[in-house]
């Protein structure tokens, strides 16, 4: 897992809040941060702003 997908797993998981419920919030398909998390996907700069506003973090959160 890399260190980008472990932030996302530990902000997600200290929201409570599934995988799905983040796509939800982001405007993401189901399943997607899911594959990140899992390292089976890329992040885009627009996925990734997506993410930190939907995580309510800044993407220099989840990217230091």
């Amino acid at each position: 897992m890399s260190d980008l997908a472990k932030r996302i797993s530990l902000i997600r998981k200290k929201k409570g809040w599934s995988c799905s419920e983040v796509d939800r919030r982001a405007g993401l398909s189901i399943g997607h941060t899911a594959r990140i998390e899992a390292g089976g996907s890329n992040v885009t700069g627009v996925t990734l702003t997506k993410l930190a506003d939907a995580l309510g973090v800044t993407v220099s959160v989840l990217v230091k």
